[in-house]
Parts: structure tokens; sequence; C-alpha cells
């Protein structure tokens, strides 16, 4: 894939990050159960884009970048304690970034974090 096209996926990917914004601050000032549940589902899928982006940087080269950026979305599963499902594949995705980075502290890092069920 040459550098346009990763340069747009990355545009796109952020873009799709920010549009959840608006959504999860909607939720949070609403007291229905409903909503909160929304902001909740969107800022899991916030988390999953961010580690796609982590990928998308992984790709180009941009190890840092791609680490710095994973774990931002599992530091937001966590600090909101999100469903198993948001939690695992950032999780997943973490760890297979880490390895692969050969970054020895990012593994470590990495594999003290543990699926949830």
């Amino acid at each position: 894939m040459g550098q346009q096209h990763w340069t747009e996926a990355e545009q796109s990917l952020l873009k799709s990050v920010d549009l959840f914004d608006p959504q999860i601050a909607a939720g949070e000032k609403s007291d229905a159960e409903l909503h909160s549940q929304l902001s909740l589902n969107y800022r899991g899928s916030q988390s999953q884009s961010c580690a796609l982006l982590a990928v998308v940087y992984f790709r180009e080269g941009r190890i840092q970048d791609a680490l710095t950026t994973v774990e931002k979305a599992y530091d937001e599963v966590t600090r909101y304690k999100l469903a198993p499902q948001f939690h695992n594949q950032v999780l997943e995705i973490g760890k297979g970034i880490a390895d692969a980075s050969e970054d020895s502290a990012a593994q470590r890092t990495w594999s003290q974090h543990s699926p949830i069920q």
C-alpha cells in the first residue's frame, strides 16, 4: 500500500475516533441508564479505533506511535471498565504490537495485562 493510502487510512481512523467524542459527552450528561450504556459502547468503539490506528502506525514502521496509541486505548478500556470484548481486543492488539516490535519494555508491560471474562 502506498504512502498516500496509509495517510488516508490514518486520517480516516483519527476522524472516526473524534466522531465518538460528542456522543460520549451527550451520554455522560444524561442520567438515563440507556444513555450511560451507549456512552460506554461509544468509548469501546473509540478504543477499538485507537487500537486499529496503532496497527496502521506499526505497519508504517512508526513503532513508538503504535505503542503509545495502543496504550492510550488500553488506558481507556481499563479506566471506564469497558466490556470484555473491547478490553480483550485492545489487549490482543497491544500484545501483538509489543511482541512484533521486539521492544523488551513494551513486551514486559503488555505481558502483565490480563484478559477479562
